[in-house]
């Protein structure tokens, strides 16, 4: 009987170290995906989650909205508040996004002070009904200001360059992020603070979109 207790408690030993090693592979996955400042997704897990969604649109089932979201003159706030206050920028726009987002929507920091959203839309849907929908992230970035507080006091801004994908466009997904940032560049140039919304088919994907650093400053 002792020995049988024995071998017992060392498969119970066994079991216990394959749990502890699963969950540590699991955070290990978690903490690989994740940026570190903001708790988002990284560009990584990112661009998974759009290729992910963009096969579902492909698949005919329903539409996706991305957007690619910038701080405006985010390298003024660096530089006149110290980098301790643009991270705290970053981390209220952050939550800003995860906050006025739905639960079915991705939002992840794509790099420097450039996130992306990844929005799910079930039926056909209109610029003009999803330019409307979309402007409360305008509006949530008003209520931050250049220090990452609430409040009105030197408000933060932000530009927003977005499209709608459906099944009639079979596209890869730099396709569509050059898209989102052509859009994105627009915004900027007519004074940022500001969406601007297209369908895929209608937006400038001839010539190649600004990069997105140049806009950082």
């Amino acid at each position: 009987m002792a020995g049988l207790e024995g071998v017992s408690e060392e498969i119970e030993t066994l079991e216990q170290k394959v749990l502890r090693l699963e969950l540590e592979n699991a955070e290990l996955k978690t903490l690989v995906r994740t940026d570190v400042l903001t708790g988002l997704p990284n560009r990584m897990a990112t661009e998974e989650a759009l290729n992910h969604e963009l096969a579902l649109v492909r698949r005919g089932l329903g539409q996706a909205v991305i957007l690619f979201i910038d701080v405006d003159d985010f390298k003024g706030v660096n530089d006149g508040y110290g980098h301790a206050q643009g991270d705290n920028v970053l981390k209220a726009m952050a939550e800003m996004l995860r906050t006025l987002g739905r639960q079915s929507d991705v939002f992840g920091r794509y790099a420097g002070d450039e996130f992306v959203g990844i929005l799910p839309i079930e039926s056909d849907v209109t610029v003009e009904v999803m330019q409307k929908a979309l402007a409360k992230f305008n509006d949530g970035a008003r209520k931050i200001n250049r220090t990452g507080a609430v409040g009105s006091f030197e408000p933060q801004t932000l530009s927003i360059g977005g499209v709608i994908v459906d099944s009639t466009l079979d596209v890869p997904w730099e396709q569509v992020r050059d898209a989102a940032d052509a859009n994105l560049a627009i915004s900027k140039r007519q004074g940022k603070d500001q969406l601007t919304l297209s369908n895929l088919r209608e937006a400038a994907l001839v010539a190649p979109a600004p990069q997105l650093a140049e806009f950082s400053t």
